[in-house]
C-alpha cells in the first residue's frame, strides 16, 4: 500500500513529540529503513552498535520481529531488543490494515 504523507507536518510531529517526551521516535518502512524526515534526539548508543555489519544486520532484524508483531496484533508491542534497550512499536492502520 502506498501512503502520502506531508513531510513537514510529519518532522515537526516527531520534533513536538521529542521535545515533549525526550525520547527518540522514528517511522520506518516495511524493509526497516527510515522515512526521510530529520530525526530528533540522541541515539549515540544505537549509532555506535550500528557502525559495524553485524549490529545493523542485529538491529534491523530486532525492528523487522517488532514491526511483524504489530502487524499481526494490530496494535501496539514493547520488547528488548538484542542490546537490552525497549522498543515500542506501534502500527500506523488505515481502513484497518496496517500501513
Amino acid at each position: 500500500m502506498s501512503l502520502v504523507f506531508d513531510a513537514i507536518r510529519l518532522e515537526k510531529a516527531l520534533k513536538d513529540f521529542y521535545i515533549a517526551t525526550g525520547v527518540p521516535m522514528d517511522l520506518l518502512r516495511e524493509d526497516c529503513t527510515s522515512v526521510c524526515v530529520p530525526l530528533y534526539g540522541g541515539r549515540p548508543y544505537c549509532d555506535i552498535i550500528r557502525l559495524t555489519r553485524e549490529g545493523r544486520e542485529r538491529c534491523c532484524e530486532d525492528n523487522r520481529c517488532l514491526m511483524e508483531e504489530c502487524a499481526a496484533s494490530r496494535g501496539s508491542v514493547w520488547k528488548k531488543c538484542r542490546q537490552g534497550l525497549v522498543h515500542i512499536g506501534v502500527p500506523v492502520m488505515m481502513d484497518g490494515a496496517p500501513v
